[in-house]
């Protein structure tokens, strides 16, 4: 099964880059080989548009535990569970990480935000 999705997604790619002027034949032979193994996976997760919370985690530079945890607390990117269930497959998209990240662009240490409930230090 694996081997078909990645066939009808990298063989029609392939196919592109050996009509295409840009690239060189000898770029265009090498590619099946560079598609392999991990390149596989940055292909399929470019082609879904999902991340695991491995992918999404070194994505962030957090760790997959700290995004655990901000799934409980509720302070974390949004997320997907996919399927039904406690079990069920949890994956990011790409732009809820950046839309997520981009809340804590500071230009200085004056703008941090104080916490409600905390008291102001200073």
């Amino acid at each position: 099964m694996q081997n078909e999705v990645v066939d009808s997604l990298v063989r029609p790619v392939i196919k592109q880059v050996e009509l295409s002027p840009a690239y060189s034949s000898a770029e265009a032979r090498a590619l099946p080989s560079a598609i392999e193994g991990n390149a596989i996976g940055e292909l399929l997760r470019s082609a879904s548009g999902l991340l695991t919370t491995i992918e999404a985690a070194e994505y962030l530079r957090l760790s997959p535990r700290t995004l655990e945890d901000m799934r409980v607390t509720g302070n974390g990117p949004h997320y997907y569970k996919l399927g039904p269930g406690k079990r069920s497959k949890v994956v990011y998209r790409r732009e809820d990480l950046e839309s997520w990240a981009q809340r804590f662009s500071f230009g200085s240490t004056s703008e941090y935000t104080v916490k409600p409930g905390r008291p102001v230090v200073g």
